[in-house]
């Protein structure tokens, strides 16, 4: 979010999300919301996490999920999650 208030929806290829590294918003087309001064506020007193973390399953040669990478992100609300970023969730 920038001083302004408004935030700019767009592609994120290093983003991670349940099915795959990268994500994209509906229809593929970048946007800009205003926010209301009272999401403003609310974002600007939750708390801040240094360092977020998502998983993208890792698939074999049969496109089963053989296990997880972990890669870092940067989410307005990260999931707490219990895992040590250093450690591959591969199996």
């Amino acid at each position: 979010m920038e001083k302004t208030g408004v935030w700019t929806i767009r592609s994120k290829p290093l983003c991670p999300t349940f099915y795959e590294l990268g994500w994209k918003p509906k229809w593929n087309k970048w946007r800009q919301v205003s926010l209301f001064d009272d999401a403003i506020e609310l974002l600007e007193y939750l708390p801040r996490r240094e360092k977020a973390y998502g998983t993208v399953p890792d698939h074999d040669e049969n496109n089963e999920i053989i296990g997880h990478e972990i890669y870092p992100a940067y989410f307005v609300f990260p999931k707490k999650g219990r895992f040590n970023p250093r450690v591959s969730r591969k199996a």
